[in-house]
């Protein structure tokens, strides 16, 4: 399948509609300027139906199996956002979940543009490796962790999710379970208060010796390093950050760590 250029624009954040509406244009005139034509009203109603029920699993086989002729992925896109264009000004559709199908969009089109991954451990043996996404406490920005938890387990990873926002919880799920990692979402600069604290409480309750944290989401930027004193594992941009450092990490550690 053709890859092509995702956009720059930052339009994650949901704070105002008229942000994610302008970016639907945005988006809309880019992907006009590369598709031959419209994609099949089929395909673009079944994927159109995934991104709004946040089936982001389903919306990803769909765009794989898009034909290489035709109008392709370009042009399924292009259908998918004429349509939610539609929606928006007919108000049938609300900002939450239109902003999510968006939010959707913009990640297929980084992740078919993504150079070939690692291969993950088989989720499904005996003892294999299990990642915790959750927010960082206090974080109600679920769309990203969402997405990151979904695309590891579409890349094969056993992967567990906590959506709550509460500390206390993923403290007590890393004391009960052997997660060899914790993937911890911050959306805004508050939630890096007292994130060190976290993070060192999350080494020392875990059952499991050897767990290693993970920092992303929209607040974290470059350069890294100003994320030093979290005292994290690493700070992953993108998913497929997160996978390869996951994979080369787990095969140089696990093996000598303990029960």
């Amino acid at each position: 399948m053709a890859s092509f250029q995702a956009p720059d624009d930052d339009w994650s954040d949901t704070g105002c509609a008229e942000r994610v509406a302008g970016a639907i244009t945005n988006l809309s005139e880019r992907l006009r300027r590369t598709a031959d034509g419209d994609a099949a009203d089929d395909l673009v109603a079944r994927l159109e139906s995934a991104l709004l029920r946040g089936d982001f699993a389903a919306a990803l086989t769909l765009c794989l199996g898009v034909p290489r002729t035709g109008p392709g992925v370009h042009g399924l896109f292009l259908g998918v956002i004429r349509s939610l264009e539609k929606r928006w000004t007919t108000d049938t559709v609300d900002f939450a979940d239109l902003a999510f199908a968006f939010f959707q969009i913009r990640r297929l089109i980084e992740m078919l543009s993504e150079p070939a991954l690692p291969a993950a451990p088989d989720a499904n043996a005996p003892g294999s490796p299990r990642i915790l996404v959750a927010l960082a406490p206090g974080e109600r920005h679920e769309f990203g962790a969402q997405i990151f938890a979904s695309e590891l387990s579409l890349h094969g990873w056993a992967v567990d999710v906590d959506l709550s926002g509460d500390g206390d919880s993923v403290r007590q799920r890393v004391s009960q379970t052997r997660y060899d990692a914790v993937g911890l979402s911050v959306g805004h600069d508050g939630a890096l208060q007292g994130l060190a604290d976290f993070v060192a409480d999350l080494r020392f309750q875990s059952c499991h010796g050897g767990i290693c944290v993970m920092l992303g989401g929209t607040a974290l930027v470059e350069p890294r390093v100003q994320y030093k004193f979290i005292n994290a594992d690493v700070v992953a941009f993108t998913a497929a950050e997160a996978m390869v450092w996951l994979s080369a990490h787990l095969a140089a550690h696990r093996p000598r760590l303990r029960n």
